[in-house]
């Protein structure tokens, strides 16, 4: 994942990071936006609202919003496909046991908008590049 400094918006630094698909993906050279928050008072529409700032910043196609387990709110599932380019995980980053959430959501999100994305030329994780 690349740093994501000044972004496609002027003044706007929505977007923590950009991750770029692999070549050997459907979905290569899409990029992802993704957004982490470690900050109280972040409901669902607040997490969906500022996920779509960040992909129209970074010029994305989809959307990874992590939001720390200490300050999500209750209710919200660990891992939740919200549409088809937004995910939103639950992560701890003093727990391992949540990783799998995140890990997840990376193999899941570039394929996630529509039936033909989802047919995978190769089985394995998503190599990500810098990009």
């Amino acid at each position: 994942m690349r740093s994501a400094g000044d972004g496609l918006i002027a003044r706007c630094k929505t977007g923590d990071g950009v991750l770029k698909v692999g070549p050997d993906y459907v979905a290569k050279d899409a990029l992802i936006a993704c957004e982490a928050k470690d900050v109280r008072g972040y409901k669902l529409p607040d997490m969906l609202a500022e996920i779509e700032e960040a992909r129209r910043n970074r010029g994305a196609t989809f959307g990874i919003f992590i939001i720390s387990t200490r300050c999500a709110p209750a209710g919200l599932p660990p891992f939740m496909r919200y549409g088809n380019d937004t995910v939103i995980v639950k992560w701890n980053d003093e727990d391992e046991a949540t990783d799998v959430y995140l890990d997840a959501t990376v193999d899941d999100v570039p394929w996630a908008s529509g039936t033909s994305l989802l047919h995978r030329p190769h089985l394995g994780r998503m190599a990500l590049s810098n990009g």
